[in-house]
């Protein structure tokens, strides 16, 4: 009786070691799945960190042509006013040969 009871309680023991593998195991699982999707959403944050530097380029960019566009607008404004000074000049030196 003694010996079969030893054989039970050696069975049992080695069924309660398997079992704790198996949930050491589990757990071994849970973690890298967890270190998988840490890096996945790191992965992810660094795209968009990455999507945002290129939209602020971007967007500088864009500023820049602008200025430029309004530079150029002024320099027009300028150079037509110079023009309508050098008419206008015109038109009174020719009254001034009428007169």
């Amino acid at each position: 009786h003694n010996v079969t009871d030893n054989i039970h309680n050696t069975t049992d023991n080695i069924h309660n070691v398997t079992d704790n593998i198996h949930n050491t195991t589990d757990n071994i699982h849970n973690v890298t799945d967890n270190i998988h999707n840490t890096t996945d959403n790191i992965h992810n944050v660094t795209d968009n960190i990455h999507n945002t530097t290129d939209n602020i380029h971007n967007v500088t960019d864009n500023i820049h042509n602008t200025t430029d566009n309004i530079h150029n607008v002024t320099d027009n404004i300028h150079n037509t006013t110079d023009n309508i000074h050098n008419v206008t000049d015109n038109i009174h030196n020719t009254t001034d040969n009428i007169h």
